[in-house]
């Protein structure tokens, strides 16, 4: 019996909702001159999990969710020096606690929802839950909207799952029903040359380090192409495995940071949802 039928016979209005993903990642990054803690090539695995639990019965939905994140063995000898810095994420992970295994519990959505009160068509939300700025408005027209779903979507606000920010040319291949390949090219630009080669997902302590890691442009904008292919295979409704690799050409930027200007990522993703 599965958690929506044992939960329909307690209550018809409460639903159970879950997922758990296992990553394993691998980063050759930009290779800096010898230096302490200048290890290029590291790798670690991350685990997220969700459970949550919602009511929904008209005019009233609510819904709350709890989040379990940690990170192991991220490298703790990959934080070189300025200007090199943080030899990928997993040393920015290293450097927010300096511990190699470090995650904590917390909550990641809880609100309530009411419909059609006190105006019929008014839609009142309130609480924390997730939101993505792109979608808003839907056309209706079901390419157009694809395009609105993968591409602007949380282009400015949204969820992080895992996104590399740039231009992309959309090839995208379904060879069998349950296999999806997309292939990406990204050119990468500072603002401005003034500007720095920042790298993260965003806060993640209150005070402290604030998530990201700014490299010096050295009077330059031109930062990199990066070319990247994902697999995707649904084993079944619930389950699949997508495995991606990425290289990147490091541009004027970079070549003035780092003696090899080329880095790979590869990383190995397990998914599960209920």
């Amino acid at each position: 019996m599965s958690w929506e039928e044992l939960l329909g016979k307690l209550h018809e209005h409460l639903g159970v909702t879950g997922s758990a993903r296992v990553r394993y990642e691998f980063w050759n990054f930009f290779d800096p001159d010898p230096v302490k803690n200048g290890n290029h090539d590291n790798d670690f695995w991350a685990v997220r999990t969700r459970l949550g639990l919602s009511y929904r019965s008209k005019p009233l939905e609510a819904f709350l969710e709890g989040q379990w994140s940690h990170f192991f063995g991220v490298p703790g000898d990959a934080n070189a020096p300025r200007p090199s810095g943080d030899l990928g994420l997993g040393a920015i992970v290293f450097a927010h606690h300096r511990k190699q295994d470090q995650g904590r519990v917390f909550l990641q959505q809880a609100y309530v929802k009411m419909q059609d009160r006190p105006i019929q068509g008014l839609s009142l939300k309130g609480g924390r839950f997730e939101y993505s700025d792109g979608l808003e408005v839907l056309t209706g027209d079901p390419s157009l909207d694809w395009v609105k779903n993968a591409r602007l979507s949380g282009r400015l606000i949204g969820p992080f799952g895992w996104s590399h920010v740039g231009r992309s040319f959309q090839v995208l291949l379904k060879p069998i029903q349950k296999l999806s390949v997309r292939a990406d090219v990204h050119g990468l630009w500072l603002s401005e040359e003034g500007d720095l080669w920042y790298a993260g997902s965003g806060a993640t302590r209150k005070s402290g380090i604030n998530g990201f890691a700014g490299r010096p442009s050295g009077g330059r904008n031109d930062l990199a192409w990066l070319l990247d292919i994902s697999l995707d295979y649904a084993i079944t409704k619930g389950f699949s495995v997508n495995v991606y690799y990425a290289h990147a050409f490091g541009g004027e930027v970079i070549q003035n940071i780092f003696r090899r200007a080329d880095a790979d990522l590869i990383y190995v993703e397990v998914n599960s949802q209920f």
